[in-house]
C-alpha cells in the first residue's frame, strides 16, 4: 500500500495508434527483433517474449481507468516516441 502523496510511475512499451506506424512498429517487434536476436545470442527464445508481453498489456487508456479504480484521482499519461511508449504516473 502506498501512504496518501506517494507518486507511482509506469514506463511502459505501447503499441502506437497512428495505423503506418503500428504496422511498422509490429513488423519489427514480430520479425525484425527476433532474427537479429536470433543472430547474436546464443539464447534463441530470448526476446520472444518481449512483443507478446507488449500486445497483452493493457492500453494506455485502460491503464489510466485502472490507475483511477486503484484510488489514485490525480494521474497522468505520456504517450512518447509515437506512442511506442507511454509514462503513466498518479499521485494517492
Amino acid at each position: 500500500m502506498l501512504k496518501p502523496g506517494t507518486r507511482f510511475v509506469i514506463l511502459e512499451f505501447a503499441t502506437p495508434r497512428f495505423a503506418p506506424l503500428r504496422a511498422l512498429y509490429l513488423f519489427y517487434f514480430r520479425h525484425i527483433l527476433p532474427a537479429v536476436v536470433r543472430m547474436v545470442s546464443k539464447h534463441r527464445d530470448a526476446y520472444t517474449y518481449l512483443p507478446e508481453s507488449v500486445l497483452a498489456f493493457p492500453e494506455p487508456e485502460a491503464l489510466a481507468r485502472r490507475f483511477a479504480a486503484a484510488g489514485f484521482p490525480r494521474r497522468e499519461l505520456r504517450a512518447l516516441t509515437g506512442g511506442i511508449c507511454a509514462v503513466h504516473h498518479g499521485t494517492r
